[in-house]
């Protein structure tokens, strides 16, 4: 009826036959429909919005604007109820039987058929197409019904396939749901089908190995992947398989009942390997995974699992999970995914019921602003905070919404049990947490048993036209136990630089480039499973010292194999063939010619790309084409395996991390400047790929390390003792290591400018703190604050610059220091990079640049292809003299090299230092010839601390001279706030908490007002102007010991309140908030209110009072008389000192 309800809202009548009709035609795939009323044809457009609305909805019918009809795809007719079929004029459903035999022997060469026949007691029906019948004796249509339905066209599908029909699996199958639909409805069998015992078709084996004696392991196959598989059957398949020849069918007898196991011909030649080599591999061709067992291609089939690599337990179906995954069985359409906010970082937090009231409570509909909201989600971690734009947080509201189920959602019998089993767990109590989603309870446990006998009836009849689920390589993920380990124990290492003969002569690596290949090349030697965590500092040559590595290792082993995973954007800069030597990627630049043979594959993997990899020495690829490749990668053994920007894998239950841990590699090397991003997990996480086992299992690392609220001491002791157990795996060298080398490398110049606010910024912040005073929450203020002295425009909701370029400007002042340091650059000719992750700030900072400068500075920002960024920066790189680029320091912050550049301007900054730093470090590196020079245009509570200029890192980081009084600005703050973690960072690399934190928002709170906060003449400053009148108030009913009250608001004649202080006597107030001089009119308003009061209350004004914020011009200050008291700024600070009046006072006075 829901449906018929809603078709009832289109068509709005209640006899609705009288006034619609429909002429339906029958096509090959949908019914068209063509809608009249009153005889005349109706038009799609001429349906409203709503009702337009109304027909998407449904979901069923699709609209074709172009014939104006409606088009029904037959499948759809299943979720139509029967007041819609009637009403719609289509055909009833068929109520007889189906008659179902075989055309010819079973295991048939030649092939077999089935032939189908449409039986009622009287009459005979011709099949038309989908799921149409037609009656003969009068042509007649009838559907039918969905489980036939689903059978026939199975059936006729296989009839037609005549490579399919000659396959005994598929002869079987068909027979097998044949067979099943007739347990749940009368069939009409033929007796050959009727003969047939029961039947398991086996998709999936598994190699099973064990030991025969002292050389040999013995080979048999496991049968898996089938529910119903009793152990007696897989141990009788098994002695089966051993003591008779290879078969298609094997009949298994089990307590006096026959089982048929049938193998599809895949699985079948694969075990005519096994046969040939009469069961049996030598354990040393085993360990080494040589021999017919694992490279005869017949071996090489998906459905066929054996031993991967060390960590890889098997083939299955892996989820993003918060905890490991406890069932890796298949999924419908469901994605087995619950909801989760996926950071930049590749973190994920997980949503939960109760958090949509609160993220609803965040969200509005300008889906366009590039404000940033701060979300604040408690994870099993402690709380957890992130910064959303609000297109963003509407989009996990969605995911959130969405991940809400009810129980007639899922398809399966199987889930609706164990739905039951889970609610009965809960006793029926909340939402059933299943397949990612949460189920709602239906009604009764009554009603959900019910409909799992329906969905039982229904069973195995629809023809899964989507491609199956993807399966991945399942990991030993140590996350709640130690599952796999390697060898961790500490050994004094020895070890000596060689160099390999195939770097060009010109190149020479420097001191500390020599060490860090030594310690990898004495590791290797050590033991060839082993691993290293490379952490350099940015910019210091770890793509050479790897490569030299790669180098020196291809000359000890010629069949060296070994794999690259980078990033898609840096693809280039390991390995590129140009012309032009800056553009060259660093294979090419610093090894002679024709040393690797490389191989770059860009999307899935095919035959002869593969050939091509297993004649190469080093195949580079991005993270993804190797997830989407994992499990034919899986099955070659690489010698080494380097995740470039391996922060990329910090998260240990992602799809990505769980493929690149699974490969059978011997040597990983994992290279990240910044291999703690967020938490120290992201640490656990990359030397569990480098060396698993080392710090443990998660669970453990994480109660014994993540400490929250950890005083300096506890992080030093951390960070003491994470380094000893690192030990040689683990390389770290910051810049300075250059210069005690011998290397004069160049400065790095810190240049800050503090700026005052433009009256734009003062106004848009002071309605900003009055939003936190009238009640919103501070949180999603804090990055409006910020993006606001950036520029007011980012606040706006709409993306219009507007053509006012001098309004632009001076709306923020960032802009005017921006301009005077590109001048200076443009002086020196050289070149500048501006940061800014605002997009609308990118494109404000692009408008101006042209026109200061006559130019268009290019902008990359995620937006472009890998080609077209590399192009562009190819482009700014190869340009001579004086250049600007505008980059996002999300987008090009990582693995780029632009040391053409030399001025780099933090327009807007990044919570993260690491990725602040990151960003800097695209163009201080080596390669670098000239200062660095870093601006940050910093907008200031107080202007007078203007420019200051920081020589050293160390005097940046310590420095006592920035302003961080109660009265400094949003970017004050958060300065503090980065300088904080810098040093954090500095002082302790391997156990700084740099994420997130809702301790670092401490200093936003102290420009809050609280309820009992002492008010001063700055408060009163951000304040509304209507608590100022409610301050002036208190203040004079302190002042003149009386009660006082505000007029109302409009036709006050110049009054804002009353000071009653006597027998109808009373003192008038007039109140003016301003950042300008307040001149004499004020009180000759008041004087005039005055007489008004006088005559028309009775009153006697004893006294006329003007209060206001401001300073006062020189004619109001001389009206100072007996009856006349001007109250200016430095009376009113002093008032405010000597009555302490607070936030709660105004509030409950607003309430009285």
């Amino acid at each position: 009826m829901a449906l018929f309800n809603l078709i009832s809202k289109i068509f709005k009548t209640q006899n609705l036959e009288e006034k619609y009709k429909f002429k339906n035609s029958y096509r090959d795939n949908i019914i068209e429909i063509e809608i009249y009323k009153d005889e005349k044809k109706i038009y799609l457009t001429e349906f409203n919005q709503k009702e337009y609305e109304y027909l998407l909805k449904t979901d069923i019918f699709q609209m074709n604007e172009e014939k104006n009809i409606l088009e029904l795809p037959y499948e759809n007719i299943y979720v139509l109820d029967d007041e819609t079929i009637e009403f719609f004029n289509l055909p009833k459903y068929f109520l007889g039987t189906l008659r179902i035999e075989n055309d010819t022997n079973f295991l048939n060469r030649s092939g077999v058929k089935f032939k189908i026949e449409f039986v009622d007691t009287e009459n005979r029906y011709e099949y038309k197409f989908k799921n149409l019948i037609i009656r003969e004796r009068d042509g007649r249509r009838f559907f039918l019904k969905e489980k036939d339905f689903y059978l026939v066209q199975e059936i006729f599908l296989y009839n037609n396939d005549g490579e399919k029909n000659t396959i005994p699996t598929e002869q079987y199958k068909i027979v097998e749901k044949i067979r099943k639909l007739k347990e749940k409805k009368e069939i009409l069998l033929g007796s050959d089908i009727q003969k047939i015992g029961d039947i398991d078709i086996v998709q999936n084996l598994e190699l099973d190995f064990e030991e025969k004696d002292e050389k040999n392991m013995e080979i048999f196959p496991i049968l898996k992947d089938v529910e119903n598989f009793p152990e007696k059957i897989i141990e009788a398949f098994k002695k089966e398989f051993k003591d008779k020849r290879l078969q298609k069918i094997y009949t298994l007898k089990i307590d006096g009942e026959e089982h048929e196991i049938v193998l599809n011909n895949e699985l079948l030649k694969a075990l005519q390997v096994v046969k040939e080599n009469e069961s049996t591999i030598s354990k040393e061709k085993f360990i080494k995974k040589e021999g017919p067992i694992f490279s005869d291609e017949r071996m090489d089939i998906e459905n066929l699992d054996y031993n991967y690599g060390p960590r890889v337990k098997g083939l299955g179906y892996l989820n993003y999970r918060a905890t490991p995954a406890l069932n890796n069985s298949d999924t419908e359409w469901f994605s087995f995914e619950f909801p989760y906010i996926d950071t930049t970082d590749g973190e994920q937090i997980r949503l939960k019921p109760e958090n949509l009231d609160y993220l609803e409570g965040l969200s509005n509909t300008n889906l366009d602003s590039e404000e940033e909201i701060l979300v604040k989600l408690e994870t099993e971690d402690g709380e957890r905070s992130l910064f959303l734009k609000q297109r963003d947080l509407q989009n996990e509201i969605f995911k959130l919404k969405n991940s809400f189920k009810e129980v007639l959602d899922f398809k399966k019998s199987k889930d609706l049990k164990n739905i039951l089993n889970l609610l009965d767990e809960n006793n029926w109590e909340g939402y059933a947490e299943y397949k990612g989603c949460y189920v709602t309870p239906p009604e009764s446990r009554e009603s959900l048993l019910k409909l799992i006998d329906d969905k039982e009836i229904e069973e195995n009849q629809k023809v899964d036209n989507e491609a199956e689920k993807e399966k991945v390589l399942l990991l030993k993920d140590n996350i709640e136990e130690l599952e796999h380990t390697e060898d961790s124990s500490k050994v004094n290492i020895e070890y000596k630089y060689e160099k390999p003969e195939s770097l060009r002569e010109e190149i020479n690596l420097l001191p500390y480039q020599r060490d860090g290949v030594a310690m990898m090349q004495g590791l290797y030697t050590q033991s060839t499973i082993n691993g290293v965590l490379l952490s350099d500092d940015m910019g210091l040559g770890k793509t050479l010292q790897i490569l030299t590595f790669l180098a020196w290792l291809k000359e000890k082993k010629l069949d060296f194999r070994s794999i690259i995973v980078v990033p898609t954007s840096l693809i280039t800069n390991w390995y590129n063939e140009d012309n032009n030597k800056k553009n060259q990627g660093e294979i090419q630049k610093f090894f002679k010619e024709k040393i690797f043979k490389v191989e770059i594959l860009k999307g899935k993997l095919n035959n002869e790309i593969l050939k091509r990899i297993k004649e190469s020495n080093i195949l580079i690829l991005s993270y993804e084409t190797l997830r989407i490749n994992q499990i034919e990668f899986g099955k070659i053994e690489w010698d080494v395996m380097v995740c470039d920007e391996a922060q990329k894998i910090k998260n240990p239950t992602t799809l990505l991390t769980t493929a690149i841990k699974a490969q059978n590699v011997k040597f990983k090397i994992a290279c990240s400047a910044t291999p703690i991003e967020n938490t120290i997990l992201d640490l656990w996480c990359l030397v569990d790929f480098v060396k698993p086992g080392l710090l443990g299992s998660l669970k453990d690392f994480k109660k014994k390390y993540s400490i929250k609220d950890a005083d300096d001491d506890v992080l030093e002791k951390i960070n003491d003792e994470l380094k000893n157990k690192l030990n040689k795996s683990f390389i770290r060298r910051t810049k300075d290591v250059l210069n005690s080398q011998g290397k004069e490398f160049p400065k790095k110049i810190v240049i800050y400018e503090h700026l005052k606010y433009s009256e734009e910024q003062k106004e848009k912040l002071n309605k900003l703190n009055q939003m936190k005073l009238d009640g919103a929450s501070v949180l999603p203020l804090i990055g409006s604050m910020i993006m606001t002295c950036s520029h007011p425009k980012l606040i706006e909701k709409d993306d219009e610059i507007g053509p006012d370029l001098v309004k632009l400007e001076t709306d923020s002042l960032k802009l005017f220091n921006v301009k005077k340091v590109l001048e200076l650059v443009k002086e020196k000719n050289e070149k500048a990079i501006i940061f800014t992750k605002y997009r609308k700030m990118q494109k404000i900072l692009s408008i101006l640049v042209k026109e200061w400068f006559g130019f268009n500075p290019n902008i990359v920002n995620g937006d472009d292809t890998s080609d077209i960024r590399r192009k562009i920066l190819d482009e700014y790189r190869n340009s001579s003299g004086f250049n600007v680029i505008i980059l996002s320091p999300e987008a090009a912050g990582v693995g780029l090299n632009i040391v053409e550049a030399n001025h780099v301007i933090h327009y807007t900054r990044h919570w993260n230092p690491a990725k602040e730093e990151q960003a800097t470090d695209r163009a201080y590196r080596i390669g670098q010839k000239k200062d660095v020079y870093v601006y940050y245009p910093l907008v200031s509570q107080d202007e007078r601390y203007g420019r200051l200029v920081f020589n050293t890192a160390d005097e940046w980081i310590e420095s006592p001279k920035f302003n961080f009084s109660k009265g400094s600005s949003p970017e004050e703050k958060l300065n503090r706030i980065i300088l904080k973690k810098k040093k954090l960072l500095r002082d302790f690399f391997l156990a700084a908490p740099i994420d997130v934190d809702s301790d670092d928002f401490d200093e936003f709170k102290e420009t809050e007002v609280k309820d009992n906060t002492i008010l001063n003449i700055e408060h009163v400053d951000l304040l509304d102007w209507s608590y100022l009148e409610i301050i002036a108030i208190l203040l004079m009913e302190k002042e003149y010991k009386g009660n006082g009250y505000l007029t109302k608001r409009s036709g006050d004649f110049g009054v804002d309140g009353l000071i009653e202080v006597g027998n109808n006597e009373a003192i008038a107030i007039q109140v003016k908030k301003s950042r300008n001089k307040v001149g004499k009119e004020a009180l000759e308003e008041v004087l005039y209110g005055r007489k008004i009061y006088e005559r028309e209350l009775n009153l006697k004004i004893k006294k006329v009072v003007v209060i206001t914020n401001s300073e006062t011009t020189d004619s109001l200050s001389e009206c100072n008389l007996e009856n006349i008291d001007i109250i200016d700024r430095k009376k009113l600070s002093l008032l405010l000192q000597k009555y302490n009046i607070t936030l709660d006072m105004i509030e409950k006075f607003g309430k009285n």
